[in-house]
């Protein structure tokens, strides 16, 4: 039988996995809302183009040709450094988006909550294993009650037998230990 952290292997590596994802979809839908309002004569870094651009093929479900967008034939330090007109970038959105039938704006939202895919019945469960952990089955409940009443007994029979100790040896008067039992009853009130 798997333990409950066998079982839930790495949630919080996923989760931050999931929200780094979410995270960088949110810049990429920005930066297009961005592109989208820039002038003809403004550009746009092609590594953030080509992102873009992917995110939004893969919502509609195509593969971008990127010899088409000229990123196949350079390398990879070569592309870094490239930079693309915002308007023409806006333009191979919407035809990817004509393709595809995703307008990129929406394309680019679905990315971003797919990005957390899974991230949500993973949490779930956490929660469920936390709720069965910290509410054992009431039979246990019982027992630990019954444990923890003794052990705190024990506990204030011990603290009053050190400060009897504690008292003798400052030189200070050490009464006999009394025991008092108190018995309290509750009776309703007269009427």
């Amino acid at each position: 039988m798997a333990s409950a952290n066998d079982e839930l292997g790495g949630v919080g590596d996923a989760g931050a996995a999931a929200m780094e994802a979410f995270v960088e979809a949110s810049r990429d839908r920005d930066a297009f809302e961005a592109m989208a309002k820039m002038k003809a004569f403004e550009t746009v870094a092609a590594p953030i183009a080509i992102r873009i651009l992917e995110r939004i093929a893969e919502v509609n479900g195509l593969e971008l040709d990127e010899e088409k967008l000229g990123a196949g034939e350079c390398a990879a330090s070569d592309l870094d450094e490239k930079t693309w007109p915002a308007p023409d970038v806006v333009r191979l959105a919407q035809e990817i988006a004509e393709q595809g039938g995703t307008r990129p704006d929406t394309a680019l939202m679905l990315s971003m909550h797919s990005s957390t895919h899974g991230l949500e019945a993973r949490m779930a469960r956490v929660r469920e294993v936390r709720e069965q952990r910290l509410l054992p089955e009431s039979r246990d409940l019982e027992t630990l009650q019954r444990y923890e009443a003794g052990l705190e007994r024990s506990l204030f029979r011990t603290m009053h037998e050190l400060e009897r100790l504690q008292a003798h040896r400052s030189g200070g008067e050490v009464p006999v230990p009394a025991v008092l039992d108190v018995d309290v009853t509750l009776q309703p009130p007269s009427t």
